[in-house]
């Protein structure tokens, strides 16, 4: 039996052919809550163990992970996550990497203290190094030196190599 629609006026849901009528509404093959005011689909108890969607639009957020560890994403598309002192949350992983990354042309951070560690090409990643300012009396090979140090620092995090 092919059903057409599925619709109930009342608040007061009802099994019908079992469907539940009253919460759902069927009607030119897309299925929709029977009001504007809002449904869940699953609960934290009764999960769906999968879901297969060709094309899913969220209009406000979605939620990756559970428990205190979680990002989501805000109706402008950026994914946040939901504490700036969480450690646990991370774009990929030591095993399973993103190949590439856009970033666009307004700004870019790594790292979000002075202990943060860093490294470029494979090379494992590194705290940051201080170099000191040479000084306007400073020799040639004070300044041989110095360039040494710089060129070591840029090798040390893996842009460069001898």
């Amino acid at each position: 039996m092919l059903l057409s629609s599925i619709t109930n006026t009342s608040n007061t849901p009802n099994l019908t052919n079992n469907f539940i009528t009253g919460l759902i509404s069927l009607s030119s093959g897309s299925l929709n809550p029977a009001s504007s005011s809002g449904y869940y689909l699953g609960s934290t108890n009764y999960q769906w163990q999968y879901g297969y969607i060709k094309n899913l639009t969220i209009d406000t957020k979605v939620t990756f992970g559970g428990s205190s560890y979680y990002s989501y994403t805000d109706q402008y598309g950026s994914l946040i996550p939901h504490s700036s002192t969480s450690y646990y949350t991370t774009l990929g992983s030591s095993s399973y990497y993103w190949a590439s990354v856009y970033i666009g042309s307004t700004s870019a951070r790594i790292g979000n203290s002075q202990s943060s560690l860093i490294g470029f090409y494979g090379i494992a990643p590194v705290n940051q190094t201080t170099l000191a300012n040479i000084s306007s009396s400073a020799t040639n090979t004070d300044i041989i030196n110095k360039l040494n140090e710089i060129m070591a620092v840029i090798r040390r995090v893996g842009l460069a190599r001898t």
